[in-house]
């Protein structure tokens, strides 16, 4: 698990490293996914993450629960 979670860790450094130097005006670019701006991609990943942190902590009914009451 060690591993894992080293390997989590640097991949979250990583990308914390490349949106650093993001301007703002850069977030709405598009993105290399089709209609999804730079934005669109880091919320999905941050909204991944927060859905595997509350499956681990077992609470991934009220996580999907709160995300699809603010829909």
């Amino acid at each position: 698990m060690d591993d894992v979670l080293a390997a989590l860790d640097a991949q979250q450094q990583e990308l914390g490293a490349v949106v650093d130097r993001l301007r703002p005006d850069q977030l709405t670019l598009p993105s290399r996914c089709p209609g999804w701006s730079v934005a669109d991609v880091l919320l999905h990943l941050a909204q991944t993450n927060e859905m595997a942190v509350a499956s681990v902590d077992g609470r991934l009914g009220e996580y999907v629960d709160r995300v699809a009451a603010s829909i």
